[in-house]
């Protein structure tokens, strides 16, 4: 399994991909799972240069850094230098 959902119709689960549900208490039928390959070296950096190109159009996510923290049995603010 992927980290991320692709837009192709087809997203196939290997034997691995089910076998996690088997480690979780699942019972599964390994013998219902897709076939897979491990992708070629030149089909790994096609992949790459498509992200690469997606990452040059902006950010994807946005840091959200804490604004408060725990300490001394109390909730204190963060106080940045950038703030007033």
């Amino acid at each position: 399994m992927t980290g991320y959902a692709e837009g192709t119709p087809s997203m196939p689960w290997s034997v691995m991909s089910l076998a996690q549900f088997q480690d979780l208490g699942y019972t599964v039928n390994l013998l219902a799972a897709d076939s897979y390959t491990i992708p070629s070296l030149m089909s790994l950096a096609r992949m790459r240069a498509a992200m690469e190109a997606q990452a040059s159009e902006g950010p994807i996510e946005h840091v959200l850094r804490p604004r408060f923290m725990i300490g001394e049995g109390r909730i204190q603010a963060i106080r940045r230098e950038n703030q007033r």
